[in-house]
């Protein structure tokens, strides 16, 4: 319900990638070389867009880079962790979903502020050269304004949760492919039969 295209790039054997695949629900890509996930992310981001990549071991540090988003998690190496744009403080991943909702309630909230900032300015510079505004009244509604901006934004400091359907993790062979007959070329062979939604999360599984 997120609109994400989730997959799953891993360095593990084949078998170990079709078990991922009929337990998780989701597309698996296994066998790959750090080079071969950064194209894998490379080849979505030129058919879908914008990439989110989780990873926590060194082979996945040049994808976490290569990604517009790279996530690595708390038992990642040291590398990975430079590499990444945001780092967890755990190993919980149902915590992504939650830094996704966090992300989008972030921007709305900066769309808010910019757009009563532009409106606010524009009424107060029209009304100042018309001789209307006078330098006291100014200040304060500025001083006001600057409070209701604030406030806003002290919005995204109050606790949420969000609610995980867990019912999409069914086995990947019994549910149906919407894009089965509209393959694009990145999911052949990068990611084999996506979904093929507005945006694509990569999660990476460590070899064990």
């Amino acid at each position: 319900h997120r609109k994400l295209d989730v997959a799953v790039l891993t360095g593990d054997h084949a078998g170990r990638g079709r078990v991922i695949e009929q337990q998780l629900g989701v597309r698996v890509q296994a066998e790959l070389l750090p080079a071969q996930k950064v194209a894998a992310i490379e080849q979505v981001r030129l058919a879908i867009g914008p990439v989110c990549m989780v990873g926590d071991g060194i082979n996945d540090s040049p994808a976490l880079a290569a990604s517009d988003v790279g996530i690595a998690l708390g038992c990642g190496a040291d590398v990975s962790r430079d590499s990444a744009s945001v780092c967890l403080l755990e190993d919980d991943l149902s915590r992504i979903p939650w830094c996704i909702e966090l992300a989008r309630r972030t921007r709305r909230v900066i769309r808010w502020n910019l757009l009563w900032a532009f409106g606010y300015n524009s009424v107060g510079v029209a009304c100042a050269a018309l001789g209307l505004l006078n330098p006291a009244l100014a200040a304060f509604l500025m001083v006001a304004s600057g409070t209701l901006v604030t406030i806003n934004s002290l919005r995204l400091g109050r606790p949420f949760e969000v609610e995980i359907d867990h019912g999409d993790l069914s086995p990947a062979d019994s549910r149906p492919d919407p894009m089965a007959s509209k393959k694009t070329p990145w999911q052949a062979p990068a990611i084999e039969g996506s979904p093929g939604s507005e945006q694509l999360l990569a999660l990476e599984t460590a070899a064990r």
